[in-house]
């Protein structure tokens, strides 16, 4: 069969699927990033087409990156490609830019636990913006006193619950987003009149 990371690798010119082995299940771990890279010469006008990632489920695989460092996505590099993902738990990123995930993502029905982001960086959990949906982030951390350190940096969400994450530049997506009170803070907070505040 084809690893993950030979998937995400396919030089391929149209939009591309992937999806996981029936019944794999339990953690995937990873010792090295994650890419989706566009696969043409900087500055060219052909990109690569968009890429969906679809995961089992959030309560049944996860991938791990160990904590072993990084200098952007400890878990996933995206560059110059529209990727789409559900169904995934990220754990234990670890990045200068981006814990677990780095480039923007449009993420739904994920988890994202225990990453962290250290050094003058972005977003333990989601670095570089990205939009996420129906999703729970979990302890991701951040080192340093910046404002733009956080757990969540420069996302839209919605439907979503944050716990002992702290995030900057969030955007209300809409629907349920939730801050129980715990460690969790948002010092970008903001709400639109049409759809809501976010509750804390």
């Amino acid at each position: 069969g084809t690893s993950l990371r030979e998937a995400l690798s396919l030089k391929l010119r149209g939009d591309a699927t992937i999806s996981f082995a029936p019944g794999l299940s339990g953690t995937m771990s990873i010792t090295t990033p994650l890419a989706i890279e566009n696969i043409n010469a900087p500055g060219s006008q052909k990109r690569r087409g968009n890429m969906t990632i679809v995961g089992p489920g959030a309560d049944v695989l996860t991938i791990d990156g160990q904590a072993a460092s990084a200098i952007e996505g400890g878990i996933l590099r995206i560059a110059g490609v529209i990727v789409a993902i559900s169904g995934l738990t990220f754990a234990n990123g670890s990045a200068i830019e981006g814990g677990a995930i780095f480039g923007g993502a449009d993420v739904s029905t994920s988890t994202f636990a225990n990453n962290f982001v250290g050094l003058h960086a972005n977003g333990a959990a989601i670095g570089d913006g990205g939009t996420v949906v129906n999703s729970t982030f979990a302890s991701n951390l951040f080192e340093g006193d910046w404002p733009f350190h956080a757990g969540i940096t420069g996302a839209v969400l919605k439907n979503s619950i944050v716990y002992d994450t702290a995030c900057n530049g969030i955007t209300d997506g809409g629907g349920n987003l939730y801050w129980p009170k715990t460690n969790s803070a948002c010092s970008g907070k903001a709400g639109n009149p049409r759809r809501g505040l976010l509750r804390d």
